[in-house]
């Protein structure tokens, strides 16, 4: 009897599970530093993902301001001001 409820409802709870963002593969705050730091030196663009809300964003483009709080990043005609610590991962964006 309670076997079909188990299933029923342990199949829906990995189902969201799917759904949830994993945070731990946060990068160390000195990895951080230096991809920022080697993306801003040469001007190159980068993909940034963001903790906002409980939720991944992504921005993309090239870092025109740093400090040690937070960066700016421009994206064509747009200015994003990210916090470091919200930093997820760090990706070279190759250009084509």
């Amino acid at each position: 009897k309670w076997l079909g409820f188990f299933l029923s409802e342990h199949t829906t709870s990995l189902g969201e599970e799917k759904y949830q963002i994993e945070f731990s593969d946060e990068l160390s705050l000195l990895d951080k530093f230096n991809l920022i730091s080697q993306l801003y030196a040469s001007q190159l663009n980068g993909q940034f993902a963001v903790r906002k809300d409980k939720q991944k964003v992504t921005y993309q483009g090239q870092v025109t301001e740093l400090s040690k709080d937070e960066i700016v990043v421009k994206s064509g005609e747009q200015f994003y001001l990210i916090k470091v610590k919200d930093i997820l991962v760090i990706q070279l964006v190759e250009e084509k």
